[in-house]
Parts: structure tokens; C-alpha cells; sequence
């Protein structure tokens, strides 16, 4: 019984501090086209955008990719273009890698 009250008032404390953290906004991008994920490019120092532009399992070619700047500032809205719905991505080896519904795209950076 004593161990569910220590537990008890410790989840009660955790979760009162974490109620009070509030994420800063340090900006905001329009434009964008069911934006599903975000990947920053250390080496380039460019945000890729994984844009869905309809139905998140649709086959239609619609999906794109998106490159922005530190700031936010939108360098080329549809920097990759023919993808069906764009998720999930990661650079590695000079490459980004993008899932796209039942393949994974392959981009060269260079």
C-alpha cells in the first residue's frame, strides 16, 4: 500500500512539471502541402519536407518534397516531385531515403 502512494504522488509531481513546459514557436512555413514529416540536414543546413498533397495511401504521384532554410524560408517548395505520399525519412552516405506507401525513394544529394 505504501509503494502505490509513493507512485502515485510521484506520477502527480512528474506530471504537474511537465503541464507547465510550454514548446517556443521559432517560426512558422505557409505553403506547404500536408507536410507529414521533417528531417534536418546538418551537412547542408537545409530542413527537407515530406509533403503528402492528398490521401496519405494513394497511389497518385501527387507527393513531393520541400527544402527550407534555417529560418523557415521556403527554397524550393517541389525540390522532388513524383512521389505518391511521402513519410518517413533519413539521410545517410550522400543519400535521403524516403518511404513512399510500398517503396522507399532514393535521393543523391549531390
Amino acid at each position: 500500500m505504501i509503494k502505490l502512494k509513493v507512485i502515485a504522488v510521484g506520477l502527480i509531481i512528474s506530471f504537474g512539471f511537465q503541464a507547465t513546459a510550454q514548446p517556443e514557436k521559432t517560426w512558422e512555413t505557409e505553403g506547404l502541402v500536408t507536410p507529414e514529416s521533417v528531417l534536418f540536414d546538418d551537412e547542408n543546413s537545409v530542413f527537407y519536407i515530406s509533403n503528402i498533397n492528398g490521401k496519405p495511401t494513394d497511389k497518385d504521384n501527387n507527393g513531393f518534397l520541400s527544402k527550407l532554410d534555417k529560418e523557415g524560408n521556403i527554397l524550393n517548395k517541389k525540390w522532388v516531385t513524383g512521389l505518391h505520399a511521402p513519410k518517413g525519412m533519413v539521410r545517410a552516405h550522400g543519400h535521403l531515403y524516403v518511404t513512399d506507401i510500398d517503396r522507399i525513394a532514393k535521393i543523391d544529394l549531390d
